[in-house]
């Protein structure tokens, strides 16, 4: 049994009798199929108060196995009710954390999120004793309306960013140029691509992209990331701006088919 089978099932074990513990499943690349060799591994948990004990009982259990080098307490700015600690084991293999979240027993919104089999994959339980660890379907049509807010504000927001970017560019300021190209310009291109490439996961990011957008598209992006002087981050803004409004276009239309 490989290090990580290891720490997954003496987690389990020794969690499965923490009276606090509801539940157990795993979430991430296990939930979407996309595990690798430098996998890590997410943890959820559903637990009845007080949590700390949960976790005391957790990282009793990783000691028996390892040192832990690092812990990580997330900060709850965006979901206020959820607890989430990331743990280093001296012992791991390259690049291997284990992402440990706690959700509270009453926790019903963040849990309801988390189940969304189009946003985060199949849930993979090692112990269910609620009947609540099951995943449902997203509101696509809630969703298709978020789309339609969402564009319209990216592209009152576009002109804005990339006015700076070339204004900045003129003044010969590279890193400002830069910053307002990745966070207004880049970005909202990514955001809207995503809405035609993978309309639940829209908000991700750069995250996930070589599994979810088409290679072409990935490659756009990556050469996109990339500026090594003022002239080639002009012309690659240039370049950005005509497939921003391409897109914008692709996605209107789609938007406008849903209705």
């Amino acid at each position: 049994m490989n290090f990580k089978a290891r720490i997954l099932q003496k987690v389990i074990s020794d969690l499965r009798n923490c009276y606090q513990v509801r539940a157990i499943w795993e979430g991430g690349s296990a939930a979407t199929a996309t595990s690798d060799q430098y996998s890590d591994i997410d943890i959820n948990i559903l637990a009845a108060d007080p949590i700390n004990l949960v976790f005391e009982t957790l990282q009793n259990t990783l000691r028996s196995v390892s040192e832990i080098s690092h812990i990580w307490n997330e900060p709850k700015s965006f979901w206020p009710d959820l607890t989430q600690k990331i743990y280093f084991l001296k012992d791991a293999p390259k690049h291997f954390f284990l992402d440990v979240a706690v959700f509270p027993e009453k926790a019903d919104k963040i849990l309801e999120e988390f189940m969304q089999l189009e946003r985060h994959g199949h849930p993979v339980i090692h112990f269910d004793d609620t009947g609540r660890i099951k995943t449902q379907h997203i509101n696509k049509q809630a969703t298709l309306e978020k789309h339609r807010k969402r564009l319209s504000e990216i592209m009152e927001a576009f002109p804005a960013y990339r006015t700076n970017v070339f204004k900045e560019l003129d003044r010969g300021h590279s890193i400002d140029a830069f910053a307002f190209y990745q966070g207004g310009m880049l970005r909202p291109l990514v955001e809207v691509l995503g809405m035609l490439y993978r309309p639940f996961q829209s908000d991700f990011g750069l995250r996930y992209l070589n599994r979810t957008f088409p290679v072409e598209s990935c490659r756009s992006i990556e050469k996109f990331l990339y500026v090594t002087n003022l002239d080639d981050l002009r012309n690659k803004a240039t370049e950005l701006e005509k497939l921003f409004y391409d897109s914008v276009a692709q996605a209107e239309k789609s938007l406008e088919r849903t209705k």
